[in-house]
């Protein structure tokens, strides 16, 4: 023990050791980008990589649309889904520096409106609770609602139907829409204005964007891409204006590296204080313990906007990563003490190419070491864990072997309602429901009260059994869509 700790000492103390040279580290990178890049099936990646204080690598790899194969490049614009999170943090810290908002200001105060079941909740909520995803809320609560079409006014009103599912500051629950209030009561509704004057302008990230409507009018942007048996399919348009603060940026490696090189410079960027220095490393602290990792011995933490742990080198990485189930991926990761940042955009789903290559450049810069194999079974391992999500997690291997005949049309046809998803409609044996009942299928015999629907919407397939209850003569008195009703909110009654 005391030996690895004069180790660790002489190697912090080594100029050579805190500062490698990185520039023969980058040809092999590149080949590694390469190989993976076309080993994991993703059609397209872009990758940028800062190095204390500068960017040293920019570069796209494959092609933005497998039906029209254009190169990607450093310009190329991608979904960021969920790595949207530290930049729209990153906006609201810049308020902070300004002393125009505190992490810790109560939501009741800033947006009197917003509302969860609880009212001691409701009353106690801060900015920082919502950020750092321990106000409460259920995690997948909202996201339901934008699949469905409904847009940020309503979703953010309808969160306070769901029951909150864990102890308020006591327990952490990852929640889109709670990362969503948070940054749009702190900016008191003008969320994208504030990211833009605030952030995009003053770093020069001319690409990004917090609208999907900027998004789809640029040539240059990767079309998402699902991986179905090992070939990688264009089928969906994701528009997640809706959730615009926790999933809907769009941006470049080009444009990112501005965005490492503001967090790795502490606020400053060319020599100009874009964020004051105590509100943007105010980020960075962990506040919540998200788990444990076998593989260093260490627990996960979640900041505000950043997730974070300490790798194998007892070194604090903060990291987020992003992913959309209908086809897109991404990384975010710094290392400040080794002042080394990654992002990495791709334009599939499953995929864990994000993981893998940040990884590989890790190891590449700490150890002189990195393998296609370590990226490729860090690939798979992630793919693999977010397979399940590309077909709802329901099958019809899934369906018992016995069944009972089906309920008849009459049985069930009419008019539901349910103050969290809105009203439904059963006739000529299809079921709608959604906004301006966007989702509607038919509803297919599963066993006997129990029915199957499946519908494609434009931002992916939404797929739930659907059981009904019978009344007195035969008749239903309400129905529940099975895979919607983690927190009970999934019951409609016959109106």
């Amino acid at each position: 023990m005391l030996k690895r700790l004069l180790l660790a000492m002489l190697l912090m103390l080594s100029p050579a050791a805190a500062e490698p040279d990185i520039n023969p580290i980058l040809p092999k990178f590149r080949q590694l980008c390469q190989e993976a890049q076309k080993a994991s099936g993703v059609p397209g990646c872009s990758v940028a990589v800062v190095y204390q204080g500068k960017v040293v690598m920019l570069e796209g790899f494959g092609v933005t649309d497998v039906n029209h194969p254009v190169a990607v490049t450093p310009d190329t614009v991608f979904h960021l889904a969920s790595c949207s999170k530290p930049i729209s943090t990153s906006a609201v810290a810049a308020l902070v520096g300004d002393g125009q908002v505190s992490f810790d200001e109560r939501i009741a105060e800033l947006d009197p409106s917003f509302q969860l079941q609880d009212p001691w909740v409701t009353s106690h909520l801060t900015v920082r609770d919502l950020l750092c995803h321990r106000s409460g809320l259920p995690g997948q609560a909202g996201n339901e609602l934008e699949e469905l079409g409904f847009d940020q006014a309503e979703i953010l009103r309808r969160l306070r139907e769901v029951p909150l599912d864990n102890r308020f500051r006591a327990s952490y629950s990852y929640s889109n829409f709670g990362i969503t209030a948070g940054c749009v009561a702190a900016t008191r509704g003008k969320f994208d204005e504030v990211c833009k004057t605030r952030l995009f302008d003053p770093l020069a990230m001319t690409s990004t964007s917090t609208r999907y409507a900027d998004f789809a009018r640029v040539p240059d942007r990767a079309r998402e891409h699902v991986i179905e048996d090992g070939k990688a399919v264009q089928r969906y348009d994701r528009m997640p204006d809706a959730q615009a603060p926790a999933g809907g940026v769009s941006s470049t490696a080009r444009d990112l590296s501005r965005f490492l090189l503001l967090h790795l410079g502490e606020g400053k960027v060319d020599g100009k204080q874009i964020v004051a220095r105590e509100a943007l490393l105010t980020t960075h602290q962990p506040l919540m313990v998200t788990g444990f990792n076998p593989a260093t011995f260490s627990s996960g933490f979640y900041g505000l906007g950043w997730a974070s742990s300490y790798n194998r080198h007892g070194m604090l990485e903060v990291k987020h990563s992003g992913a959309f189930s209908t086809g897109s991926r991404s990384q975010l990761l710094l290392i400040p003490e080794a002042g080394l940042g990654i992002a990495i955009l791709c334009n599939a789903f499953p995929s864990g190419l994000p993981e893998g290559l940040s990884s590989g450049l890790v190891s590449l810069v700490l150890e002189g070491t990195g393998s296609l194999e370590e990226v490729m079974a860090i690939e798979l391992k992630v793919s693999q864990g977010m397979a399940g999500l590309v077909d709802g997690g329901l099958s019809w291997s899934q369906r018992p072997a016995q069944v009972q005949p089906p309920l008849a049309a009459q049985a069930i046809e009419g008019s539901y309602d349910n103050v969290y998803f809105g009203p439904a409609r059963v006739q000529n044996m299809q079921l709608s429901f959604g906004h301006e009942m966007m989702a509607t299928a038919p509803l297919k015999p599963w066993d006997g009260s129990t029915f199957y629907f499946e519908a494609d919407l434009k931002d992916g397939p939404l797929v739930t059994l659907v059981r009904f209850e019978l009344g007195p003569g035969g008749k239903a008195t309400a129905l529940t869509l099975e895979q919607l009703n983690d927190w009970e909110t999934g019951r409609f009654t016959r109106r």
